[in-house]
């Protein structure tokens, strides 16, 4: 018996010792020890790696001496081999040591698509110990602009399909002292606008930088801002240090992991932690390949996966609903290399079972996490509908979690007359919460201090612990099973992209007819997540003007956070403390029956919102109307 399995048994014993086996069955036990042999496994992996400072560098490194000639990269018609990664990372470091005096800890901004140069000049500012602030690229004007404040960069740097974007927020970057990079900009016949830098890193050396070049990488070191909508208002930049991509393979490895034959097929953008993180990080560590695709595309994602023998894929739960909807082919499910692997999160459980059929996908890894989350779940056994286990076995050793009652207008837990949470028995929902100790940690928000301290509960299960709130409603059942259940605070999730409430509400009160605009996420039939409803009170006088409702969202926002509903009202429903009443909104959604105020929809054909009749209420709940 292996080391690991003398750890899971004798673990096992004492488990049996503590709960007693009637809290259990022998077969929930069986797998309890598998899970926990695992992940003790996986743990002691991060902390090794810990112990002596290897990140992904080391396995960027390792495989260009190693494996030079392997495909890391596949992206379109292109192919880049291992040795290719480290030759453009080092040409990247090498450009930003000689024309700049970024420092260690420093952060850049980076406004990009999916594409090899993302990569490149992640991996080359991560050798500087320079942080990469990943902006999604669909923000527009202020939105946009918060997340470069934010960033607290000297420097943007961006590809050439951006140069545009750039010019209209030129003045305000100088303002701001940021100098703009355009990286590869003196091809094509791309002209550079004044105030704005080629970033000409073909004429560098891919030669690996001397060692007093290169910066002394730690596990804390940050690799990236990553923003997220949180659940406390506008996007907030989470720090994400260098021992989170060496976390995000090891949970690889509690499903069997990545394989060096394995070639994982990437459609989400890398500006999310999935996308990078779960995909192009973990298949570097990993010694495999990673196709990668320049955005997300139904119709063309099969097609794709044959042509680049892709024998995995990344998901969420939106991507695979997208998929269930195509017209069925004859070619659904055949592909010259079995698709062993779809790993995510959001699958329903609903198609879940449909999906794996007709794409004749060999297993399905649902998981559960968030950008800046302390802990997480991993379904490893397939359990429909379920993000992983939290059995009694880790619940006794490891304590990591909790769910507990939470007031829904808050999102905050509710307190005993002890003034500790409140913990939920099993089968009921609730706030989850993740414990917060030196091995799990949170580094928190750049900006405010405000923001980190939001997500922090203090004295959950005793007096001087700390735990982070997660903001998801959840259950775990009696066989330890764990269910995702809803999203608290002020976001929702449409398109695979999480909505920030007060952002869209704040760009949408600068219409001068609108007194208030209170927005929230509304259920569609057979539309994963929540779209965006908008309910506005409008000035005396004034009357809504959907031409111009439509174009301002659409200049403003990106498309996933436009709202797709608007609800004209009277007045507003606030609490004493004068915030915007949701739950209700919410609960009444767009239903005609229950609501008396004008209801709109957008119509994208009529670049418009037009007023929803029963003929338009029944092609959405026909599923036929497009959102």
């Amino acid at each position: 018996m292996g080391d690991w399995e003398v750890f899971g048994f004798s673990a096992l014993v004492v488990s049996l010792i503590v709960a007693g086996v009637k809290r259990n069955s022998i077969v929930n036990f069986i797998q309890d020890f598998k899970d926990v042999s695992s992940l003790a496994k996986a743990l002691v992996g991060i902390k090794v790696a810990g112990r002596k400072n290897r990140t992904i560098l080391h396995s960027l490194l390792e495989g260009a001496s190693r494996y030079p000639d392997r495909p890391f990269l596949l992206y379109q018609d292109e192919k880049y081999t291992y040795a290719d990664a480290e030759a453009e990372s080092n040409r990247i470091a090498r450009w930003v040591k000689t024309n700049s005096d970024l420092v260690q800890e420093e952060t850049v901004a980076v406004l990009m698509r999916n594409e090899p140069a993302f990569i490149w000049v992640w991996l080359g500012f991560a050798k500087l110990g320079v942080g990469t602030s990943l902006l999604n690229h669909n923000l527009k004007a202020e939105s946009l602009m918060h997340c470069i404040r934010v960033s607290n960069a000297r420097f943007l740097i961006m590809s050439r399909a951006f140069i545009d974007i750039a010019k209209e927020l030129l003045p305000e970057l100088q303002q701001l002292g940021i100098k703009v990079w355009v990286l590869g900009s003196a091809f094509n016949g791309t002209v550079i606008p004044d105030g704005m830098v080629a970033m000409e890193t073909s004429q560098m050396t891919g030669n690996p930088l001397p060692p007093d070049q290169l910066a002394p990488i730690t596990h804390s070191t940050i690799a990236s801002l990553i923003f997220t909508s949180g659940t406390t208002g506008l996007p907030k930049a989470v720090k994400v240090p260098h021992k989170t991509p060496i976390k995000a393979y090891h949970a690889w490895t509690l499903s069997g992991g990545l394989k060096p034959t394995d070639v994982l097929y990437v459609s989400l953008p890398l500006y999310h932690s999935s996308g990078l993180l779960n995909g192009v990080l973990s298949c570097l560590s990993s010694g495999c390949t990673v196709a990668l695709a320049p955005k997300f595309s139904a119709s063309r994602f099969w097609d794709d996966m044959r042509k680049h023998k892709a024998t995995a894929f990344l998901y969420i739960g939106e991507l695979c609903r997208y998929l269930l909807a195509q017209p069925e082919k004859p070619d659904d499910g055949k592909y010259p290399s079995p698709v062993r692997l779809a790993y995510g999160n959001g699958l329903g459980a609903d198609i879940w079972e449909r999906f794996q059929k007709r794409f004749n996908i060999e297993r399905v890894v649902e998981w559960y996490t968030a950008t800046e989350a302390s802990g997480g779940f991993i379904n490893t056994d397939g359990k429909v509908g379920s993000v992983g286990r939290y059995s009694w076995l880790a619940e006794k050793l490891a304590g990591n979690c909790v769910v507990v009652e939470c007031d829904f207008a808050t999102a905050q837990p509710v307190r005993g007359p002890d003034g500790k949470c409140k913990p939920v028995p099993r089968g009921e929902t609730g706030l989850m919460l993740f414990k917060l100790d030196n091995f799990n940690k949170f580094l928190g928000y750049r900006g405010p201090s405000q923001q980190t301290q939001n997500k922090l509960v203090h004295d959950v299960k005793k007096t001087g612990d700390l735990f982070f709130n997660s903001g998801d409603l959840m259950m775990v059942d009696v066989d330890g099973y764990v269910y995702f259940k809803d999203r608290l605070g002020d976001t929702f999730r449409w398109k695979g992209e999480n909505v920030s409430t007060t952002e869209v509400s704040n760009v949408m009160s600068r219409l001068s007819s609108i007194m208030e605009c209170n927005v929230y996420g509304v259920e569609v039939p057979g539309c994963e997540g929540r779209a965006g409803m908008a309910a506005i009170v409008l000035h005396d006088g004034d009357s809504l003007d959907p031409k111009h409702f439509f174009d301002h969202a659409i200049n403003h926002l990106p498309d996933y956070a436009c709202p797709k509903f608007i609800r004209v009202m009277t007045e507003m429903d606030i609490t004493n403390t004068f915030k915007h009443k949701k739950k209700q909104l919410v609960s009444q959604g767009f239903n005609l029956e229950m609501i008396s105020d004008d209801l709109y929809v957008v119509d994208k054909v009529k670049g418009s919102y037009v007023q929803i009749n029963p003929s338009i209420m029944e092609s959405i709940q026909r599923q036929s109307y497009k959102l």
